[in-house]
């Protein structure tokens, strides 16, 4: 509508337009606590924007949110459907950034301290940097399941293995000694990224386990979280993807280690030894 003489019309409202990074929490519950931890995160870690989601039902709606809220920096969620899971995790990788169980980094150091023994703290605490420990936890997180295999040639470390071998737990238990670790998941008949075959051969170890003790995991897991699929605990599947990832580690030249009967300190023990790393870390 033209403005009416004398009258000075008024300008149209701008959008401004903004570059800024976004954290994104995603959920399909509805819960006030979240809001309240948005609430700190973005008060202490002004340089980025918060934004929650609650009470998603859909993967549609995950893809619109995280279009509406680009450019990412980050995707933290909690979801219990799987469908939504899945796609989350599609999102990230579209955009190319991490997305991490809100709540894995308790849950997990609640059930590795439980089951595995992991209570013994660091020896050497005041020979390592303090930002170096951190730089190393944040690197495990950045490089976990596979994510970013681009950059695994910046790791002091890649574990290889299938899925239950403790490559997660491991990672983050070498990182409080400083060291920077990645690991990656291999799959029954999938290659794994052509990364791991340019990066040295000392800078890998295999993990691998008994196909009935992994059975057994894999049967529990199942029982615990509603598995769908029953091939993810098939003896018979297992004992093929075991074997697969074997043959990769031969391919690979590493050393391989058998996690069946070990805790994870074990398990690191020996990789210290196996890398020469003893000396260096007080031990």
């Amino acid at each position: 509508m033209s403005a009416t003489s004398g009258e000075t019309p008024k300008p149209e409202p701008v959008r401004e337009e903004t570059s800024e990074p976004h954290v994104l929490i995603l959920t399909d519950v509805i819960d006030d606590s979240l809001e309240r931890v948005v609430r700190v995160a973005q008060a202490s870690r002004g340089y980025h924007r918060w934004v929650l989601k609650m009470g998603i039902a859909s993967p549609a709606e995950i893809d619109r949110f995280a279009e509406e809220n680009a450019p990412l920096a980050l995707i933290f969620f909690y979801f219990h459907k799987q469908a939504l899971l899945e796609r989350v995790r599609d999102v990230a990788d579209r955009a190319g950034v991490v997305a991490l169980n809100i709540f894995d980094p308790i849950l997990k150091t609640i059930e590795y301290a439980i089951h595995e023994g992991i209570a013994r703290p660091a020896t050497t605490p005041s020979r390592l940097n303090y930002f170096d420990k951190v730089d190393a936890i944040e690197f495990a997180a950045k490089h976990d399941d596979g994510r970013n295999p681009h950059e695994l040639k910046e790791a002091d470390l890649v574990l290889i293995g299938v899925s239950r071998t403790s490559k997660t737990p491991l990672a983050l238990y070498l990182a409080n000694y400083g060291l920077k670790v990645a690991n990656v998941p291999i799959v029954f008949n999938i290659a794994p990224p052509d990364e791991i075959f340019k990066i040295p051969r000392h800078k890998i170890v295999g993990l691998t386990i008994s196909p009935t003790r992994l059975y057994k995991i894999r049967v529990n897991r199942r029982a615990n979280i509603g598995v769908e699929s029953w091939r993810y605990a098939s003896l018979e599947s297992v004992s093929n993807e075991v074997e697969y990832a074997e043959d990769i580690m031969k391919q690979l030249g590493c050393p391989i280690i058998d996690v069946t009967q070990k805790a994870i300190e074990e398990t690191a023990d020996e990789i210290f030894k196996i890398m020469g790393w003893e000396e260096k870390n007080g031990r």
